[in-house]
C-alpha cells in the first residue's frame, strides 16, 4: 500500500528517522520542489519493496533523464505523480515486472514522456489529457 500523505513535520528535518518507514517511494521522495532534474540514476533495493522508485508530490519544471528502477510483480507503478506540473520524461526504461509504468493525480498537468524504452499506453494512469507520450 503506499502512504500518499506524508504529514509536513517542518521543525524536525533533514532526520531521515522521522519518515523513513512510512515513504510513499523506496527510492526518492520528492516534494514542494521545483525546477530540478533526475539523470543517469538507476534505482534498487536490497529486499522486495512494491513501492513506487519515484514518488513526487507539489513538484513543477522536473525532468527524469536516463532514469531506470528496479520493480517487481506487486509494484503497481515506477513513478507516482501528484500536484505535478511540466515533468519531462526523456530516455528512461520501463521495467516490465511492475503493473504500471506511472501514476499521475491531482492536480497535474503537462506531463510529458518521449523514448520510454518498453512503453505502452497502457502502462500510464491518470487523466490522458494532461500525459502526452512520443
Amino acid at each position: 500500500m503506499i502512504e500518499k500523505n506524508v504529514s509536513e513535520r517542518e521543525a524536525g528535518y533533514p532526520d531521515i528517522q522521522l519518515y523513513a518507514r512510512w515513504y510513499p517511494s523506496y527510492g526518492l521522495f520528492i516534494r514542494h520542489i521545483k525546477n530540478i532534474t533526475i539523470r543517469d540514476v538507476e534505482f534498487y533495493y536490497k529486499r522486495k519493496d512494491q513501492r513506487p522508485s519515484v514518488f513526487c508530490d507539489d513538484v513543477s519544471d522536473i525532468i527524469f533523464n536516463n532514469v531506470s528502477a528496479q520493480s517487481n510483480n506487486e509494484t503497481q507503478y515506477i513513478f507516482y505523480l501528484k500536484n505535478a506540473h511540466d515533468v519531462l520524461f526523456r530516455n528512461c526504461i520501463r521495467n516490465k515486472e511492475a503493473k504500471k509504468y506511472l501514476r499521475v493525480e491531482g492536480e497535474s498537468s503537462n506531463i510529458e514522456l518521449y523514448d520510454i524504452i518498453g512503453l505502452r499506453e497502457e502502462d500510464v494512469a491518470g487523466e490522458k489529457n494532461i500525459i502526452n507520450i512520443k
